[in-house]
């Protein structure tokens, strides 16, 4: 498949039209258990989309300048995004509030926290990449503010983890709000 088909693909799988290339809607995906997140490799490039190839996924769409427009101005788009940031912030044991005056965005750890980092806060662990995968598509498609909580939680998880997470990891996150 063309690089041009799977990015026209991007949209209609976000408003659960199609499914991806590998056959899986967007609706199934955000009802996928734990287990089934950490073993498939394939529908984090879905979820989250960037403007750059995947290394790990050949059949990956690309975000185009059109696409990230759509992004923007389409409410369903940013609701389903929305969702599908929910599935991974509780996939890593993290919760998301918003303060009803302000309407600033929180990230923190939620009371998972603890037993869901055993299974990815570990030494050079491919989540690493997802979660800079994550900052960067949230960032593009019109919501910085959840990128940027997510970031400042990320970097309070470093300060107790930075043994773990490593210097490269944080650096690669940084730039990923950038």
């Amino acid at each position: 498949m063309r690089e041009a088909e799977l990015s026209a693909m991007i949209v209609p799988f976000y408003l659960d039209q199609i499914p991806n290339t590998s056959g899986e809607k967007i609706s199934q995906i955000w009802q996928w258990s734990f287990l089934r997140l950490e073993a498939s490799h394939s529908y984090i490039q879905w979820l989250f989309p960037l403007k750059e190839k995947s290394a790990y996924n050949p059949y990956s769409p690309l975000l185009t300048d059109e696409i990230i427009s759509q992004f923007h101005q389409n409410s369903q788009l940013q609701e389903n995004l929305g969702k599908s940031f929910s599935l991974m912030l509780n996939f890593y044991g993290l919760q998301m509030s918003r303060n009803p005056l302000s309407q600033k965005v929180e990230i923190t750890r939620a009371a998972s926290f603890e037993q869901r980092a055993k299974s990815w806060l570990t030494v050079g662990n491919h989540n690493y990449l997802r979660l800079t995968r994550i900052l960067k598509s949230l960032s593009l498609l019109g919501k910085k503010a959840e990128a940027q909580s997510l970031y400042h939680c990320l970097k309070e998880i470093y300060a107790d983890y930075w043994d773990i997470i490593g210097q490269i990891t944080l650096n690669y996150w940084s730039n990923a709000v950038l």
